[in-house]
């Protein structure tokens, strides 16, 4: 990577008022700069540190609810015996009506309502990446209850989990689940 030249850096400088700027201090950040108005990126005022907590608890409670929601709509609403359809009254997956197999996420939903019982072996059996799913939002609800108590910055967790060592396992896990789901359904383990 290129480093800037003397002459950019002392026009960076000029910029700021001939203030120093301090070196980045995060290995993957040692191509930036930090501003001279914070300590690693974080305000160096009080009242900015609260309003940066403030932030951070109110994203927190965005993320609590969006996987908060789908337990809790498994756990109060729907029924592992009934499915989604017949709970929420939704037509059958057309996909598996034209072709007689499963799509993607057909046994998804009763995978959910059996884990989040506790279930987990049945509904590892019914949809493996539905089990999963259940898991990893249970465990996420308690990271982002957490940022909503402490104002903690979910900058950390975002970057672990859009990275392509998190992502590439995760679609080749649902791809995996779905080929379970049809190899289950053609061999009459599932209906």
């Amino acid at each position: 990577m290129l480093e800037p030249s003397e002459e950019q850096f002392e026009g960076e400088q000029a910029r700021l008022g001939g203030a120093e700027i301090p070196e980045a201090v995060s290995a993957c950040d040692d191509h930036r700069r930090v501003h001279p108005g914070s300590l690693n990126g974080l305000p160096r005022d009080e009242a900015g540190r609260r309003e940066v907590a403030r932030r951070n608890r109110v994203m927190g409670g965005v993320f609590l609810g969006v996987v908060l929601f789908p337990l809790l709509l498994a756990w109060l609403v729907l029924s592992p015996e009934n499915g989604l359809q017949q709970t929420m009254n939704i037509p059958p997956c057309g996909f598996k009506l034209s072709t007689g197999l499963p799509c993607l996420t057909c046994g998804m939903t009763t995978s959910f309502t059996h884990a989040v019982r506790g279930d987990l072996w049945i509904a590892f059996l019914i949809q493996p990446f539905g089990m999963m799913l259940s898991v990893v939002c249970a465990g996420l609800s308690w990271v982002f209850g957490w940022a909503v108590v402490s104002g903690m910055s979910l900058d950390s967790v975002g970057r672990f989990l859009w990275r392509p060592r998190v992502v590439v396992p995760v679609v080749v896990l649902l791809v995996l689940s779905w080929l379970y789901n049809v190899v289950a359904t053609m061999s009459g383990f599932h209906t």
